[in-house]
């Protein structure tokens, strides 16, 4: 059971760093100007790939709950 405990904690802990790095590139693509054709995009793609992530994650944990 320790295991498994374990194994949650490590998914949230990932949950968390993704949801957090989606943060950050969010509020980096609001405070780019000059690169708007290239940089704003990307990040705000790799924001949005954060999130799928984490939603898989979390996705996954309640899963764990319920079966």
């Amino acid at each position: 059971m320790d295991a498994l405990l374990s194994n949650a904690d490590s998914a949230r802990d990932t949950m968390r760093r993704y949801r957090a790095a989606a943060e950050e590139c969010r509020a980096n693509a609001a405070k780019t100007k000059d690169l708007i054709l290239t940089a704003r995009p990307g990040l705000m793609q790799f924001a949005q790939l954060c999130e799928i992530l984490a939603d898989s994650i979390e996705a996954r944990l309640g899963e764990d709950r319920h079966g």
